[in-house]
């Protein structure tokens, strides 16, 4: 039987074209993950090759499919932008922020908490040894001592695990979770002591004005109260339409950060409203995707006042002795850089050896078979025989001293230790695709070379092989 060969040509519905960058996780929490993994994934398009940028950089910072991005490479935040390019010669991008959220280790981190901890302890003890022994508050004694006991309990076990923690000197991801509990639980009966302490404060107050003995007239919530210009009730809602969007709330959802005023959202999501202020006077804004934006207000008799991006991270906060400043700055680093070296150490190129080495690396990839009387698609490659670290010195004042440093290095914690002057490759991986009958003639490569000196490319020359 003989067999038909020949092309054919199907028309079939244009599919979209875009690249998605997936990542392994959007945020460094301390130490850990030890690294992030980004992978851009075309999408309806094959790609010729990708090409990975960071902070808005015009330095090429990798040339896989996949970027990784190492725990100690990120302070902040970083911006990484991907551009892939399609075997048919468009161009498409995406971008995605990998952020960090420390306070120096995480058992510096601890240690503040600790202190936290004790100081509002004390105050706590001294606030209950006064209300406990003032006869006013008569047999409420019984109700404030068992909240004391229970609140007392609760903040010994959470001490002890805390100071084991700082006493090891290490933190791990098990521990944190174990620790995470016992917050929960504290601040559960942190919350009854503090309204016990409020009850029996005000069992020891004198009511002299007519409004305040009204007031404590109402003693229920759960409806409406009118007595005289006293109105009790536990929610008052305004809206529009058919939902509210900002109210009053007397609810004690959560103690102290309880919402008692809100704009700009329901009552059911109150907390994240576009406008909040809490019951310990602290006011908050919400980005339209529920983080938040600005807080202000007293924390432990400290003033704050911080900013966020909409993506959660830290963009201005206040410091006691500089007022409002930016803390957003983009940090020194040493980005993993696969390279091609020809070994050639002159200034001026020999072209011809740079052609024989290049095609010596050159490998062949027949990605798939083609239908019968179809043409098969064959890629040609390389990958690195050289890794560099580009390093980039951020946007902290206190490194603008190491500009004059920027470029490639042979390790990822120096600033000095450049890479062997020379030329080398930066477009590593695909380096030209063919349809065609096997064996298909490979296509000519225009590459660049580059020659890095002192660690920084001053000349830049095409070669074809």
């Amino acid at each position: 039987m003989g067999v038909v060969r020949g092309k054919r040509s199907v028309k079939i519905k244009e599919k979209i074209k875009a690249v998605q960058i997936q990542s392994t996780a959007n945020l460094f929490q301390g130490p850990v993950p030890a690294n992030i993994t980004l992978k851009a994934v075309p999408q309806g398009f094959t790609a010729l090759n990708y090409k990975w940028y960071i902070n808005a950089g015009t330095s090429i910072v990798g040339t896989n499919q996949t970027f990784i991005i190492a725990n100690n490479q990120v302070e902040t935040t970083n911006v990484y932008k991907v551009v892939v390019t399609s075997i048919d010669g468009e161009s498409f991008e995406a971008t995605i922020s990998i952020a960090k959220v420390k306070d120096g280790s995480a058992i510096v981190a601890l240690k503040r908490y600790m202190d936290e901890l004790i100081t509002q302890h004390q105050q706590l003890n001294a606030n209950y040894n006064s209300l406990y022994s003032n006869p006013k508050i008569g047999t409420y004694q019984s109700t404030l001592h068992t909240a004391y006991v229970d609140y007392v309990a609760e903040y010994n076990i959470l001490v002890n695990y805390i100071t084991a923690i700082i006493t090891q000197n290490s933190f791990s991801e098990a521990e944190e979770t174990v620790l995470n509990g016992y917050i929960a639980n504290y601040r559960l009966k942190l919350v009854d002591l503090v309204n016990a302490l409020e009850t029996a404060l005000k069992l020891t107050t004198d009511y002299l004005d007519d409004t305040i003995t009204r007031i404590n007239e109402i003693t229920s919530f759960l409806d409406t109260t009118i007595n005289g210009n006293v109105i009790g009730t536990g929610v008052l809602m305004v809206g529009s339409e058919t939902q509210s969007n900002a109210g009053i709330s007397g609810l004690n959802e959560a103690g102290s950060k309880s919402v008692r005023l809100w704009a700009g959202g329901t009552a059911q999501n109150r907390d994240k409203a576009n406008w909040v202020m809490l019951d310990d006077g602290t006011e908050r804004t919400f980005h339209s995707n529920g983080n938040l934006a600005s807080e202000r207000g007293l924390v432990d008799g400290s003033p704050i006042f911080n900013f966020y991006h909409k993506d959660g991270y830290l963009l201005f906060k206040l410091d006691p002795n500089r007022g409002l400043v930016n803390v957003a700055y983009i940090p020194e680093s040493w980005t993993n850089t696969p390279m091609i070296n020809i070994n050639q150490s002159s200034s001026t190129l020999n072209v011809a050896s740079a052609q024989s080495f290049l095609n010596s690396l050159v490998l062949e990839d027949f990605r798939y078979h083609g239908q019968i009387g179809e043409d098969g698609f064959y890629r040609w490659y390389f990958n690195n025989n050289y890794t560099s670290f580009e390093y980039q010195n951020g946007t902290h004042p206190d490194n603008s001293q190491y500009e004059n440093l920027i470029g490639y290095k042979t390790m990822n914690d120096s600033r000095t230790a450049n890479i062997p002057n020379g030329w080398y490759g930066l477009q590593i991986g695909t380096i030209a695709n063919a349809f065609g009958e096997y064996p298909p003639p490979r296509p000519t490569v225009n590459y660049i070379l580059y020659y890095i000196e002192n660690g920084k490319v001053v000349k830049t020359q095409n070669i074809n092989f």
